[in-house]
């Protein structure tokens, strides 16, 4: 990816907006005469550190150098063997550092690694909390939507006629979304009928209605419908008339199953839907906190392909621009599909309002300083992103410049060092989902056709 997120912190206005922070970590290269702390490594060897528990890693925790531990901060421990460089986001020469006051106070990070670096060794977070600068500490992890999701009409009728030969002759159908009912037409009619973009009619045999983000026929597909529904059949075959009701039935979708990013792979607290929620501690009076949190990064299980959008979640601004489907507001956002795609097919919304059915992703891993009323008074929001060369990377971490950027495309030898013909950018990260020529987007999202939707969203499997 390319270029420093600066993100308008009024579009992330989560479900619950006062529980969640994020973080700015990775032991850091400053532009001064600090030390710089990581080395690079080929095919590093494990450390002693990787046996321990968390626990026991937090105990042993020195503070990184460059840092005071009269400050809150989060960095990539200096143990890690791994080059990165952390500054506040659009201010490379300045650590992810606060003081206590003033209050409330909230920073954006970002650290930059190497992209085979981040995906074999994931990041390790090192988050400082000075004693009786918070009452408690809250953290939140990056996540998002891994496979396209939406619910399912409230209610779908159908009344098919056949004749003698078991021919369909006629069809009528409905379906109901949010007490609003459709024009009641023909059941193959869904491409032309925007109230059908959730569903699908099959009047073959034994006609029935499956919904659209249900793909788990697929492979590697996954059931993300969401919803209970009454369904009502009338079949009249050959004059014969048989009528059925079933009252809520359900969709059948699994949030578990449908979300991805560290919310999935690297975190222990869910809600009773399958939904990551915030982690909250108490502080001990008089006590210091040092708490390791590690993001293990993973590929595609089924492709063997290499990502790093998994744990990355860094994305160029202006490139993931996008609206929902059928929305009277025309709701719009810049986040990339899959944290906040806005609606399903038929305009359902998936957002940062408490009231909607579903909530969007999580842009930013959290770590917030909270008071004894539950009100945030300091928070560092992290982004991580992955360079993909090596002399790119050194640039900017001796600058604070680099003209060629994160996002190299292309084949060495003429773009990046290495063998010739192989790729500069091996690893997909979130701009990859936006088609690119060099560094300017070809192609953005599009939601002419409701079935190119899925193709926004990672459908990984892990």
């Amino acid at each position: 990816m390319h270029g420093s997120l600066k993100v308008v912190q009024g579009i992330v206005l989560l479900s619950f907006v006062g529980l969640m922070f994020s973080s700015c970590g990775g032991s850091q290269t400053t532009l001064s005469s600090e030390t710089t702390s990581g080395t690079t490594t080929v095919n590093p060897t494990p450390t002693s550190s990787e046996s321990e528990s968390i626990e026991e890693e937090e105990k042993n925790a020195t503070i990184p150098s460059g840092y005071s531990a009269s400050n809150i901060f989060v960095t990539v421990p200096d143990t890690e063997d791994y080059t990165t460089f952390t500054s506040i986001t659009g201010a490379p020469s300045q650590r992810c550092s606060m003081t206590a006051s003033p209050v409330p106070n909230d920073i954006t990070c970002n650290i930059e690694i190497g992209e085979l670096a981040l995906f074999y060794n994931g990041i390790k977070f090192q988050y400082n909390v000075p004693a009786n600068a918070c009452k408690y500490i809250l953290t939140y992890p990056y996540w998002y939507y891994n496979y396209e999701v939406g619910v399912g009409p409230e209610s779908v009728s159908m009344t098919v006629v056949k004749n003698a030969s078991g021919t369909v002759v006629s069809s009528l159908c409905q379906v109901t979304n949010a007490g609003v009912s459709s024009s009641v037409v023909a059941c193959g009619s869904s491409t032309s009928n925007a109230d059908f973009n959730d569903v699908t009619f099959d009047l073959s045999d034994e006609p029935t209605v499956s919904c659209n983000y249900d793909t788990s026929n697929e492979d590697g597909g996954r059931n993300c419908c969401f919803g209970k529904y009454d369904f009502t059949k009338k079949i009249i075959n050959d004059g014969v008339e048989t009528n059925t009701f079933e009252r809520g039935k359900d969709w059948g979708g699994s949030v578990a199953s449908c979300i991805g990013g560290p919310g999935v792979t690297s975190w222990e607290k869910f809600d009773q839907k399958g939904y990551p929620v915030p982690l909250l501690e108490k502080m001990t009076t008089n006590v210091a906190r040092t708490k390791i949190y590690k993001v293990k990064n993973v590929g595609d299980s089924v492709n063997g392909a290499k990502h790093n959008f998994v744990i990355a979640n860094h994305f160029t601004l202006g490139d993931h621009n996008h609206v929902g489907y059928n929305t009277a507001a025309a709701s719009s956002s810049v986040l990339p599909y899959f944290v906040h795609p806005i609606s399903d097919r038929s305009g359902t919304p998936i957002g940062y309002d408490p009231y909607d059915p579903m909530p969007g992703g999580n842009p930013y891993y959290y770590f917030d300083c909270l008071d004894e009323a539950f009100e945030t008074n300091l928070r560092i929001r992290m982004v991580i992103q992955e360079w993909d060369t090596v002399d790119a990377l050194a640039t900017y971490m001796a600058t604070g410049v680099s003209a060629v950027g994160p996002d190299v495309n292309g084949t060495a030898p003429a773009n990046c060092s290495g063998q010739t013909g192989e790729t500069c950018n091996q690893a997909a990260d979130s701009d990859d989902f936006v088609l690119r020529n060099g560094n300017i987007p070809t192609q953005t999202y599009s939601t002419a056709v409701p079935a190119r939707r899925k193709y926004y969203f990672p459908r990984s499997s892990y």
